[in-house]
């Protein structure tokens, strides 16, 4: 595991890396008919957002909490997503 963190702002798609952040927006919604948990992360530099598939929540995730993310980011039409990252609460 990459313990290294990488700013948000220097994220790039399929370039595996660890972020932390600040969680700002949490969602829950329909990805292909399975619950989908969103989670929006930002820092100072920018943002990435995580996709949980089959989730509906993550006991102690919560807006203004931190939280850390590793995976391998996909651009998509609202910027990169990390599907069902590996993830620590701070």
């Amino acid at each position: 595991m990459n313990h290294e963190i990488t700013p948000m702002g220097e994220a790039r798609a399929r370039v595996r890396a660890r972020f932390e952040g600040q969680i700002r927006r949490i969602r829950i919604q329909p990805q292909a008919a399975v619950p989908t948990l969103e989670v929006v992360l930002e820092d100072d530099t920018g943002r990435v957002s995580a996709l949980f598939m089959g989730r509906r929540g993550i006991a102690g995730v919560e807006c203004g909490g931190r939280l850390a993310i590793e995976g391998t980011p996909v651009a998509s039409d609202r910027g990169l997503t990390l599907y069902n990252p590996v993830y620590d609460l701070l």
